[in-house]
């Protein structure tokens, strides 16, 4: 099960963090959670994020990083 959110486990990514650190916070999800973050933060349809799970991770995330963190 997933752990809620929170500043002080340190856990959590906050919108007025610098992108970099976004960056490096999202690249820090693991594998498995990173599809509820396309979910959650993307206007992503769950058919386009079903598709992408045919795809290598890495670069998956990659992409969410980069959308949210320029």
């Amino acid at each position: 099960m997933w752990e809620k959110m929170s500043k002080s486990k340190g856990n959590y990514i906050g919108i007025t963090e610098a992108p970099k650190v976004m960056f490096r916070k999202i690249m820090g999800i693991s594998d498995t959670l990173m599809w509820r973050y396309w979910e959650l933060l993307t206007d992503a349809s769950i058919a386009e994020i079903a598709a992408m799970k045919a795809r290598e991770p890495m670069g998956v995330k990659m992409e969410l990083a980069g959308a949210h963190c320029s």
